[in-house]
């Protein structure tokens, strides 16, 4: 080796320490989040909902709320929405908390301890996602240093991060469908990692089956994009079977892939069998059920607001705001150089270029770039149901920092072997941290609401009255616990108009709400009465859109965090005048904003211990 060589490599290697100390820090930063934030974050009103699903699917098989089955039946209003949800993750979940006790094999909990339990298994879920993304990452560039980059990068994105703490519907999904496309990236591995036959089947064919379990078995139209994976897959081995020579052969490969299919399969029918037992039911109407499922409320997005059919620019604009810029730029690079690579020399004849291309090692990474962009692009497309922000669309994150990982080390590579200078490599190192310890900072300011992030190009013109912040309500056990003692606050998650500030307000008692139910012991609230109708009340009340205090209210106190000089609202205590409020008892009016589920489900209040 030459001179040069030799300090090329010295470089190389004081970045490499570096980088991955940084990356160290990181890991540990985000684990310890996982924990505390798991632990600390409230209860959205979607898991309310799936809890209820759960217990109607223990007791009569189906994952519907138990008022929208009738002599154990889905009742004809009902409709398609029998085919949106499964489940799957909620399976996970029960099992876990009969396992340490909370609840039994026939009945779910809505205790504090059994809400923990659940948090946590989402948190565990979120964390084994990124170490797929890292094996996926090590087996498309042979690199542990970008591998474990891959791993940081995905959890230093605070909407991953944050939905991790408690989201049961689109975390799941996320893990599924990319477990099943790493699954497929090491079924076309030229040069396994492992050289076992058993452990290299075992590894691919488990990730298939968890993959798909995971994410059709939570989301049940997941099963399109999978399969378009599947087919891709299917359309790559002969492809790439010259690469193979000296290796595990094609067959091999796709048995494999044939046998975790049908493993996930088989867990699919075993979980929920008056779904999947019926497969032509359930493809068609899964599809329908999804892209058109109604939702009653609006999404602030970019200082517009838009209803469940927004225009064309919605999951663009906000994937680009939830994803941080230095790891956004990654991405395009990863995105950018494969195609770059992939489609080079065409231009030279059509022949020769497809001789050339089927010894490409990068066409692997055409399944990640599937994952990011075929369901967004159909979801566009066909102008399905959008809503809430980017969450629907969460398996992009982790397909994302696995296309960053690749561009990273393309770019790392490029400049370790550039013999002009140390300047390239150590700027590159400072811009690869940064991209790890900026959004895993900012995350921590925001936490346990994470999610509420949006990046500083997005949020230039501030956040509050800009984007959704705590769509999900999970700030209601930090709110709850600024309320003076012996009191028994009142609830609303309306918007509060700007201009009309009389308006009354609809509220309801907290106390029957199951995301302030099993919190109340903390404040010893329990037996406390409800609002006073002669006096004043106090209110918590989810702030959203830039609204604003009503003229007969005084704010108290708030639940926010700051992000870049700006105050990020959550919630707000109020002090209101009673009269002023309309109280809403027994089952809520249909008709109001706040009372559904951010998925649309109507739901009512029921006593402390679940159904």
């Amino acid at each position: 080796m030459s001179w040069s060589g030799l300090k090329s490599l010295a470089r190389s290697d004081r970045a490499s320490l570096v980088l991955g100390s940084i990356v160290a820090i990181t890991l540990c930063g985000a684990v310890a989040q996982a924990l505390v934030g798991a632990l600390s974050v409230g209860i959205s009103t979607d898991e309310a909902i799936q809890v209820l699903r759960t217990s109607t699917w223990i007791n009569d098989g189906w994952f519907l709320p138990n008022n929208y089955l009738s002599d154990g039946d889905p009742i004809p209003d009902v409709g398609s929405i029998t085919y949106v949800y499964g489940p799957a993750f909620s399976a996970i979940s029960h099992a876990i908390n009969v396992m340490v006790g909370n609840e039994s094999l026939s009945s779910v909990s809505i205790t504090k301890s059994a809400w923990s339990v659940r948090h946590m298994t989402v948190a565990m879920t979120g964390l084994a996602t990124s170490g797929v993304v890292g094996l996926g990452v090590w087996s498309l560039t042979r690199s542990r240093l970008f591998a474990l980059w891959s791993v940081a990068a995905l959890l230093a994105i605070p909407l991953w991060t944050g939905m991790s703490f408690f989201n049961p519907k689109d975390v799941p999904v996320g893990a599924g469908y990319t477990c099943l496309t790493v699954g497929l990236i090491l079924a076309l591995d030229d040069k396994w990692l492992l050289k076992s036959f058993r452990i290299r089947s075992f590894l691919t064919g488990g990730l298939i089956a968890v993959g798909l379990f995971l994410a059709v078995g939570t989301r049940l139209a997941m099963w399109i994009p999978l399969t378009f994976s599947l087919i891709g897959f299917g359309v790559l081995l002969p492809i790439m079977a010259p690469q193979f020579e000296g290796t595990l052969g094609s067959r091999a490969r796709l048995g494999m892939v044939l046998i975790g299919s049908a493993a996930g399969t088989a867990a699919l029918i075993a979980v929920y069998p008056t779904v999947f037992l019926d497969p032509l039911s359930f493809l068609s109407r899964s599809v329908s059920a999804s892209s058109n499922y109604p939702h009653p409320t609006v999404t602030f997005t970019a200082g517009h607001t838009l209803t469940q059919n927004p225009p064309w620019w919605y999951l663009p604009v906000w994937g680009f705001a939830a994803t941080p810029i230095l790891i956004g730029i990654a991405f395009c690079l990863g995105f950018v150089t494969t195609i770059h690579k992939l489609f080079r020399g065409w231009k030279d004849g059509l022949t020769s270029w497809k001789q050339e291309v089927r010894q490409r090692r990068e066409l692997p990474t055409l399944l990640a770039i599937g994952q990011v962009c075929v369901l967004p692009l159909a979801s566009i497309i066909v102008g399905a149901s959008m809503y809430s922000g980017f969450r629907q669309h969460l398996y992009v994150m982790p397909a994302l920092a696995i296309l960053a990982g690749v561009g990273s080390f393309r770019a790392w590579t490029i400049l370790r072997e550039d013999h002009r200078g140390k300047g390239g490599l150590n700027a590159l190192t400072i811009l690869l941290s940064l991209a790890l310890l900026v959004p895993m900072v900012e995350g921590a300011m925001l936490s346990p609401y994470n999610y509420t992030y949006i990046n500083p190009i997005a949020g230039l013109k501030g956040i509050n009255s800009k984007w959704e912040t705590d769509f999900w309500w999970t700030s209601s056990r930090e709110a709850l616990s600024k309320i003076p003692p012996n009191i028994a606050p009142l609830c609303t998650s309306e918007l509060i108009p700007r201009r009309n500030i009389f308006a009354q307000i609809y509220v309801f008692d907290c106390r029957n709400q199951p995301q302030f139910g099993p919190y109340l012991d903390e404040d010893s609230r329990e037996s406390d009465p409800p609002g006073n109708p002669t006096r004043k009340s106090w209110v918590i009340a989810r702030a959203r859109g830039g609204d604003t205090v009503p003229g007969f209210c005084t704010e108290k106190s708030e639940v926010s965090r700051w992000l870049r000089g700006e105050r990020v609202l959550m919630a707000r205590i109020l002090l209101c005048d009673t009269k002023y409020l309309k109280f809403l008892q027994g089952v809520l009016d249909p008709n109001r904003q706040n009372v559904h589920a951010s998925d649309g489900t109507q739901f009512s209040t029921f006593e402390r211990g679940g159904r």
